[in-house]
């Protein structure tokens, strides 16, 4: 043993002079440096910060910020007329107005309707021309069906429709970016009423009053027999809490604004977005 302790102890100091990188952890250092660079633009491509018409827009519109006792009220029109006369009955009992998404294929086949809601008082928003899935579409297509959808809004009711729905809450970046690039402001729910399904009123009404709050987009049908019960109901329980259903021309911004990812939107203004302010305001 004292050999063996010895023998180490009689060897020299192990030298530790630095080594130059060798090839190989070259190679690894640049291919850490690419990666990192491709997930940045990877990112950036798919539009975790991207730009739509002047705004950074990462989804649709589903709530707002800073509108006390606002609920944003709209309806999807696309299928039927069962229920829409009864509908704007029960609107005009109650005195409020919403916004009606509408398809070319809805209004050519109920022209007159059409015109009634916007006579009563009632905002039309665009819901396409054929109510394809647009995250399928090129941007050509998606802009068709724009155009084609605004332009008969507009000749139906001489208004512009600002709002794009895309039909079955479907979109994308390119969705985003191209509706944004025509000037319409893409739109989605905070609240689903449900009643796209079968169900009753009462189920109606508790998916809509216990999650709406003010600030919040609702999305109702137009031809549900069970929506013209619950809407009494939900009018009634909103006018106790304080609540207002509106159209979303009278809460949503149309310029200078921040849509973060929940899909809040966002004034430029609004406390917490000073850093992001010069990138996201919409230019006047």
């Amino acid at each position: 043993m004292k050999r063996l302790f010895g023998f180490w102890a009689k060897r020299p100091p192990v030298s530790r002079k630095p080594r130059p990188l060798t090839a190989f952890c070259v190679l690894v250092v640049c291919g850490v440096f690419l990666g990192a660079l491709s997930s940045v633009y990877g990112v950036m491509a798919n539009g975790l910060w991207r730009t739509v018409g002047g705004v950074v827009q990462p989804a649709p519109i589903s709530r707002v910020v800073d509108t006390p006792g606002q609920v944003g009220l709209t309806f999807d029109v696309a299928w039927g007329d069962d229920q829409t006369e009864e509908i704007l009955e029960v609107l005009d009992i109650y005195g409020v107005q919403a916004t009606f998404f509408v398809t070319n294929a809805w209004m050519a086949a109920y022209p007159e309707l059409t015109t009634k809601i916007s006579q009563h008082g009632h905002e039309l928003g665009l819901h396409s021309a054929t109510h394809p899935y647009f995250s399928a579409l090129t941007k050509e297509g998606m802009a068709r069906e724009l155009k084609e959808n605004q332009k008969m809004v507009a000749q139906l009711t001489g208004q512009q429709g600002k709002f794009f729905r895309p039909p079955y809450g479907d979109y994308n970046n390119n969705v985003l970016a191209a509706a944004g690039e025509m000037g319409f402001v893409t739109i989605g729910w905070a609240v689903d009423g449900g009643d796209w399904q079968s169900i009753s009123a009462g189920k109606i009404c508790k998916n809509v009053l216990e999650q709406a709050k003010a600030g919040d987009i609702v999305m109702l049908q137009n031809n549900n027999p069970q929506t013209v019960a619950a809407l009494r109901e939900i009018f009634n329980t909103w006018q106790q809490q304080g609540l207002r259903p509106v159209p979303l021309g009278a809460m949503v911004r149309t310029q200078d604004y921040f849509v973060d990812y929940d899909g809040v939107q966002k004034g430029s203004k609004t406390p917490g977005q000073e850093d992001a302010k010069n990138l996201i305001v919409r230019e006047n």
